[in-house]
């Protein structure tokens, strides 16, 4: 009879090391830490999901953060206004170049809906700001 010991290290190769953490009590329009734990042989960075799962209504898919080096174990996102109030929030570590590869997800999570600080004037100088730089990149 193989030891178990045997047995355990065969199935090393199969378990998942990226593993995300359930922020606590977020709500929309807030910030939020989100860890993780790592180790060498994941990938360098991925993108961070908000992912409300496929049998919800409106079904919820949203970057959070891109690029994000997975050696930093933290990132702080901000928790998207307009979003329907759900007990199946999920994180998403997946690949910026195809996010139907998935890392790592954590588990579920409830996020609160509240008024969101989030403006029109505000978004509108952000958009104005970000039109500006497109035009100064346009000009000879």
């Amino acid at each position: 009879m193989p030891s178990p010991a045997l047995f355990v290290w065969a199935l090393l190769p199969f378990t998942r090391a990226l593993q995300i953490n359930s922020p606590s009590h977020p709500a929309t329009g807030s910030d939020v830490t989100v860890t993780w734990s790592h180790v060498d042989s994941d990938p360098a960075k991925f993108d961070l999901n908000l992912w409300n799962g496929a049998a919800q209504s409106p079904a919820v898919n949203r970057l959070l953060a891109s690029g994000v080096p997975v050696a930093a174990d933290a990132v702080r996102v901000s928790i998207p206004c307009g979003i329907p109030s759900s007990g199946a929030y999920q994180l998403l570590a997946v690949n910026g170049a195809n996010s139907s590869d998935v890392y790592a997800r954590s588990g579920q999570f409830s996020i609160a809906v509240v008024g969101c600080t989030t403006s029109a004037t505000s978004t509108a100088r952000t958009t104005r700001t970000s039109l500006r730089g497109i035009q100064h990149l346009a000009r000879p």
